[in-house]
């Protein structure tokens, strides 16, 4: 009889089985370790990061994941700064892809860096309506005994200027630069910035916007020149709304070869545009026309236009203000204006220094004569002079009629010949005031 081996015992066949369902167990273990320890060395590179970040800058710092880099580099990734007492997106002043730190790590925990560098950061510079800013905190020392800032290198940022309201910001301008951010003293209390546009397609080194600035942080004051401004650059409104009012009835077109802008928690923001032969507008009257004082505050007027205009144009807390130099007609003329607020029914002067010029039959100073002068003019045929004046043309200064515009001025003709109407006969040697 043929004998045959006994069945396997039913323990000899269940082992493999078993250990085959152990593995996703030891790997999904495994993976959860892991995760554990990153998260826990990403919370540890966090708690020593971060605190130095804030003490630096003075702002609330957040981010989603902090790393060490084989050069001994913290790497921090998703950075976002908020400034403190600004509500609303105005607050987050900084959104940065990654931010890289080399500290000294002669000392552990390291307490200060040596240098940043940022990495794809959208810069956030905002006014608010009382001209104060919301990088006001990082302008300043600290009084917490926080170390300086470190030098920052600044690759691919966007700077978006804009203002702000309660927990409204509008945004007003954007601008591509890379740059950096260095002290310029030994207790690292005064930082140079130099940033250059990113070049835009098609163009050249020429066509570069390039930003230098000074940051003061004993004083928290901050000071930068913008040279080879294009007004395009500032689409869609190159102004705070605090500004726009005048910026708009100016309507400068034209180069901009350089504009600056100051900034002190005593004054707020000031900024003004240098003029390069631009044509623009003076906020007055194109012509003293007596009708003028019958309309409405808020009827529309013409007003005078100038050419090749050269010289300045500053807007601050006190109000517009210009001192330039340019052509109305072809009567080339100083105009100094300022007014009394930013409210389009401020207070205004404006003072035209003309000098002297040849008159004729038509003369160039029309658009400033009041309709008497104009008359006198008239009684006269073929006259010739040498003429140079002044003119003070004013509004709201008559508290009974704070609408009301004003001129006054006086000329000086000399080696003056006319005929007079009623007696046709040449008058030599006039000279007058």
């Amino acid at each position: 009889m043929t004998e045959h081996p006994p069945p396997p015992a039913a323990d000899a066949i269940r082992p493999r089985p078993r250990k085959r369902a152990r593995w996703p167990f030891i790997l999904f273990t495994v993976f959860l370790i892991a995760m554990s320890l990153w998260w826990a060395k990403s919370a540890i590179i966090k708690a020593i990061a971060l605190p130095i970040a804030s003490s630096v800058t003075g702002c609330r710092v957040r981010c989603a994941t902090a790393t060490i880099a084989s050069s001994g580099e913290i790497v921090l990734r998703d950075l976002v700064l908020r400034a403190p007492g600004v509500r609303g997106p105005a607050a987050e002043i900084l959104a940065a892809d990654e931010l890289r730190i080399a500290l000294d790590w002669s000392t552990f925990p390291p307490t200060m860096p040596r240098s940043m560098e940022l990495h794809r950061p959208i810069i956030r510079l905002s006014q608010a309506e009382d001209l104060s800013l919301n990088i006001a905190p990082i302008l300043r020392v600290s009084g917490s005994g926080s170390g300086p800032p470190p030098d920052v290198r600044i690759v691919d940022a966007l700077i978006e200027l804009g203002e702000h309201r309660d927990n409204r910001f509008a945004l007003m301008a954007t601008l591509g630069v890379s740059g950096a951010l260095t002290a310029e003293n030994p207790d690292r209390s005064v930082y140079a910035l130099v940033l250059t546009q990113t070049r835009a397609a098609g163009g050249t080194d020429a066509d570069h916007t390039t930003i230098l600035g000074t940051i003061d942080r004993n004083a928290g004051s901050l000071h930068i020149d913008v040279i080879g401004l294009d007004l395009a650059d500032l689409n869609p409104q190159p102004g705070a709304s605090s500004f726009r009012g005048y910026w708009e009835q100016l309507a400068i077109e034209g180069r901009i070869p350089d504009a600056s802008v100051d900034y002190s928690n005593a004054t707020g923001v000031a900024a003004t545009f240098k003029l390069d032969h631009v044509a623009m507008k003076i906020p007055v009257p194109a012509s003293p026309d007596p009708a003028l004082a019958l309309r409405p505050s808020d009827a529309p007027i013409e007003l005078l236009a100038m050419r090749d205009v050269t010289g300045s144009v500053t807007f601050d807390a006190a109000g517009l203000h210009a001192d330039i130099d340019g052509s109305i007609e072809d009567l080339r003329c100083q105009v100094d204006l300022s007014t009394d607020g930013l409210s389009l029914t401020a207070p205004l002067t404006c003072t035209l220094q003309i000098p002297g010029f040849t008159l004729t039959d038509e003369p160039r100073l029309k658009p400033f004569a009041p309709p008497l002068a104009r008359r006198i003019f008239r009684r006269f045929s073929g006259p010739t002079a040498t003429l140079a004046g002044r003119v003070v043309i004013q509004r709201g200064h008559d508290s009974r009629q704070p609408d009301r515009w004003s001129y006054r001025g006086a000329f000086e003709l000399s080696d003056g010949a006319a005929r007079y109407e009623h007696f046709p006969y040449p008058i030599a040697d006039i000279d007058a005031t």
